[in-house]
């Protein structure tokens, strides 16, 4: 299924979501009109955080799920082919002024994306450490993820202003 996106209801999406190229890259010359490429890694990772559109209501929860998927992963924005020299990690300013982005991925309630992204991918890499797990002692272990993830998410919402 292909990926569809609509930049429309953006403000200053002519302004914001493209700008200049100001080196050659793959495919376009320096000057060229090209999308940002903050804007092109936005749309492409509301498929990693199964939601479909940013709006006013629901723009924090995108990114405190973007700051989470951007710890365990990495940086949305990847050096490089657009020579991009944006910021390391996605603001919560930067999402702000993607309201109106859309896209036809099926939004997820909190819960569910959270099984996903951690257990189908987070602890996949952990069963590559099962061996080494099993021989460390009950008071070595470290707190389930589950409660970490969850904590860390009381820490997000205090943090973030409404």
């Amino acid at each position: 299924m292909s990926l569809n996106w609509n930049l429309k209801a953006v403000k200053d999406s002519d302004s914001f979501c493209f700008i200049t190229a100001f080196a050659d890259g793959d495919g376009y010359k320096r000057g060229d009109r090209i999308f940002n490429p903050l804007t092109k890694s936005l749309i492409f990772v509301t498929m990693s955080l199964d939601i479909g559109e940013i709006t006013e209501k629901n723009y924090v929860e995108f990114f405190q799920r973007l700051r989470l998927y951007e710890d365990l992963f990495g940086q949305i924005i990847r050096f490089g082919g657009d020579q991009w020299d944006g910021p390391e990690r996605t603001s919560l300013d930067d999402v702000r002024r993607h309201i109106g982005l859309t896209t036809n991925v099926t939004t997820k309630p909190l819960k569910t994306w959270l099984n996903r992204i951690i257990i189908d991918n987070y602890f996949r890499e952990l069963t590559y450490k099962k061996s080494w797990d099993e021989n460390r002692s009950a008071a070595d272990k470290e707190p389930s993820l589950i409660d970490a993830i969850s904590a860390y998410y009381d820490k997000m919402s205090q943090t973030i202003p409404a």
